[in-house]
């Protein structure tokens, strides 16, 4: 069996995860050490998706200017000088090693290239998908890139691509869920995303 979908979705989100992880490691080590001297190795291996200072991090994101809980001017300086100073390659090792699913796991959760993958949320299948394409129905500028096969969700945003934590979805689903709701909210959007898909099919 082939699994190349899956090398090349994990591949992709191995990459993507990293930084995101990275970064919020940085910004949670900044809340207590605008230094970041102490953004070492040993700090990152024990650093984990339900640290406390997450939320306060998070916050990070939203704030466009300094604030009296977090200076946002000197967390970019401090980020960009770490950067600048160290090799994140042994990060990387630490966090594929230890901080996302395996890639043998992901292609057990993923399947093979022959296999129909249905989107947890909508519950369109990659075969109707395909059908859909073939006739002319999809109309997204992004078929080149996106669309064609399921992608990777992460149920809660804020736990990473960890066993448990991802779903198979489609573009849309994924697309529209990013990461502002929960999959409760997500639900009855996801359920008109299918029937709107599914309608197309029966015409």
């Amino acid at each position: 069996m082939l699994y190349t979908s899956a090398h090349k979705k994990y591949r992709s989100i191995k990459e993507r995860s990293f930084k995101t992880f990275l970064d919020l490691f940085l910004i949670c080590t900044f809340i207590n050490d605008n230094t970041l001297e102490s953004a070492t190795e040993s700090n990152f291996s024990s650093f984990d998706y339900d640290d406390p200072r997450i939320p306060k991090a998070l916050k990070a994101y939203q704030i466009a200017k300094d604030s009296d809980d977090l200076k946002i001017s000197e967390l970019d300086k401090s980020i960009t000088e770490w950067l600048k100073s160290n090799d994140v390659n042994p990060f990387k090792t630490i966090f594929f090693r230890d901080k996302i699913i395996s890639e043998s796991n992901f292609k057990a959760f993923y399947k093979d290239d022959g296999f129909d993958r249905e989107c947890e949320y909508c519950k369109i299948k990659e075969s109707e998908i395909d059908l859909l394409i073939k006739r002319g129905e999809i109309h997204t500028k992004r078929l080149g890139t996106r669309g064609r096969t399921m992608e990777v969700d992460q149920r809660n945003p804020n736990k990473g691509y960890i066993s448990g934590n991802i779903a198979i979805c489609c573009y849309w689903c994924n697309n529209a869920k990013t990461d502002e709701f929960s999959i409760e909210e997500f639900r009855p959007i996801a359920k008109l995303i299918g029937q709107t898909l599914k309608n197309r099919l029966a015409k």
